[in-house]
């Protein structure tokens, strides 16, 4: 990419996958075959073969993750943690703008495969800064996170990507911040004890006013999924449900003051574990509420843990709670407790 923007972790990691020969029972006719024609390996086998040629992709991946939040403006941390299918994408890209003071925070929920999300993690960061510069700047942020994810779905359908993804975004621009989602990944604000309010909104075929929006663009809803499939109405990619109503369009939140810190309570003394602004995947918040997302990861700060570790802790906590989900989670904290200001020259690339 050209553009003179930070570019987060990638999520397609090239793979090639390892080629076995024939069982050593094989007859001496086709031991006399070209390799070429070599029979390919067992399931099984297969299986593990792909799985220990993408360990190493992934793990360099996390690795970079974990660089680029090192480097964000504000302290924050991410995790992923793979379940079925290993679809959910997290994404921290500092200076994503160019320029210091603008970071970008992206959670993706993969369904149907892994293509959408990869490539939104990819683009819709440099999407948004395109639309932000157009716009001048941040004086029109909701109308440049929609252009972005508008821009982002238009590529990857020109690109004849397949499958979808859920997307929920946090930027923090100067003292300020919006959230923009399609899909149902979810922000959540915590600004003290009992402070916890949401800033996404669910876009699932069963809520009432999507069904309304979905029937409206002559789409229908049928056990609670678009056209008896899909749980939900809007997101990345999913473009073969386009005309049944389903939307790339975001749902934007803010301006959220980043600096305020009264932990909840109008000017009062911080809470132990301050503000911060949770991201994740519906693996979390299917086995939990948004309070108890929130009161985990607070628990975990107030103890001096570092972000990503808090992450983690919550990723573990959905699975032994029984979510066999892919889950993905970024923990951005604000105000006092947002001590992380570096030197922010350094470009976060592949």
């Amino acid at each position: 990419m050209s553009r003179t923007t930070t570019t987060p972790v990638r999520s397609d990691t090239c793979e090639t996958l390892p080629h076995s020969s024939p069982g050593a029972s094989a007859s001496s006719a086709a031991d006399a075959r070209p390799r070429d024609f070599e029979s390919p390996p067992p399931a099984k086998e297969r299986r593990l073969a792909e799985a220990s040629s993408r360990l190493g992709g992934e793990e360099a991946r996390r690795a970079r993750l974990a660089e680029c939040a090192a480097q964000s403006r504000l302290a924050c941390g991410a995790a992923e943690r793979d379940g079925r299918k290993g679809e959910d994408v997290a994404v921290v890209a500092p200076t994503f703008t160019g320029a210091a003071g603008a970071d970008f925070y992206a959670v993706y929920d993969g369904h149907r495969g892994r293509a959408v999300a990869s490539h939104a993690a990819r683009t819709l960061h440099c999407e948004l800064a395109t639309a932000l510069a157009a716009a001048g700047g941040a004086s029109d942020v909701p109308r440049a996170l929609a252009d972005a994810f508008a821009r982002c779905n238009a590529d990857a359908q020109a690109q004849q990507l397949l499958d979808g993804a859920a997307a929920v975004v946090f930027v923090a621009l100067g003292a300020r911040g919006w959230v923009a989602n399609a899909g149902d990944c979810r922000a959540v604000l915590h600004a003290g004890p009992g402070a916890v309010s949401r800033l996404s909104v669910d876009h699932r075929a069963s809520e009432p006013s999507e069904r309304a929006r979905v029937e409206a663009a002559g789409g229908t809803v049928e056990f609670d999924n678009l056209e008896g499939m899909l749980a939900v109405s809007r997101g990345l990619g999913d473009f073969d449900f386009a005309r049944s109503g389903f939307s790339c369009e975001p749902h934007v939140a803010g301006p959220i003051d980043l600096g305020a810190n009264d932990g909840g309570g109008g000017g009062g003394a911080p809470s132990e574990a301050g503000r911060f602004v949770l991201l994740a995947s519906d693996g979390v918040f299917d086995v939990m509420s948004d309070d108890e997302a929130c009161a985990l990861v607070a628990a975990s700060l107030a103890d001096g843990t570092p972000p990503a570790d808090a992450c983690r802790a919550l990723l573990q906590n959905a699975s032994a709670r029984g979510s066999r989900d892919d889950k993905a989670a970024i923990v951005v904290r604000l105000g006092a407790a947002a001590a992380a200001e570096a030197a922010r020259s350094t470009s976060c690339e592949i």
